[in-house]
């Protein structure tokens, strides 16, 4: 995972430990600014699986973008707003079928656990800071 914004440590460490708690492996590289992942991403496109990037402060802004290597995942189209008719029709509707229901690709991918883990970690340490005033 690529983390872009100088003042994130606290947030990812957050990330880190929820992480840990559920047994999935996530490493972070910090960057100063989008360029400088865009850099390393298009030098070292096989070692970058994620990118996580805050626009500002994320304790005062909430706000990231989470970017996936398409290397390594498979997403929807961002022009798809809602499910057609073939995830209605699943051969077995009690499995999420990632390839022929595209939305659920955002639960094959990882985007909705890591979008949870990084709310998570956001609410966590906002409250902290609350806390702590």
């Amino acid at each position: 995972m690529v983390i872009i914004c100088s003042q994130v440590g606290e947030v990812m460490d957050a990330v880190l430990n929820i992480a840990e708690g559920l047994i999935t492996n996530i490493s972070v590289q910090y960057y100063k600014n989008e360029t400088e992942f865009l850099n390393h991403f298009l030098a070292n496109k096989a070692s970058v699986k994620v990118g996580v990037i805050f626009e500002d402060d994320p304790l005062t802004n909430k706000s990231y973008t989470l970017r996936f290597n398409p290397l390594f995942t498979f997403l929807p189209s961002d022009g798809l707003w809602s499910a057609g008719q073939e995830c209605r029709n699943g051969n077995n509707t009690s499995e999420l079928q990632a390839y022929v229901c595209s939305p659920n690709s955002y639960f094959y991918s990882g985007f909705s656990a890591l979008q949870t883990i990084i709310d998570m970690a956001l609410t966590n340490v906002s409250l902290d800071v609350i806390m702590l005033n």
